[in-house]
């Protein structure tokens, strides 16, 4: 499943959007879900605090994610244009065997 999620650095819009996300996912039954211009600059965040545990307390299964975001950019604020993420779900998880840094560092 494919969604341009255009910003998840601030809370409160983070939290709906990503509800929303994974009803649909459930309804459609999405194993997989990639996210686009997910504009957070992962540098101010937690190392903790990543995509999976955002997704975490919606599911009742196990969840795997990386993100990727240009690591070039100064990290001024929590918001950064564009960046990439991948979500596995469910039948996709047996797939996953580890995350892969971006080479480029672009996101």
């Amino acid at each position: 499943m494919y969604c341009q999620v255009n910003g998840l650095a601030d809370p409160k819009s983070r939290t709906r959007k990503l509800k929303g996300i994974w009803e649909l996912a459930d309804e459609f039954e999405a194993d997989g879900i990639v996210l686009v211009e997910v504009g957070v600059n992962w540098k101010k965040f937690k190392s903790s605090a990543r995509l999976a545990s955002w997704f975490n307390p919606l599911s009742t299964r196990e969840v795997r994610a990386t993100e990727a975001f240009n690591m070039h950019a100064p990290a001024t604020s929590r918001r950064q244009q564009g960046g990439t993420a991948i979500v596995l779900r469910h039948g996709l998880l047996q797939y996953a065997r580890g995350v892969a840094p971006d080479s480029s560092g672009l996101g």
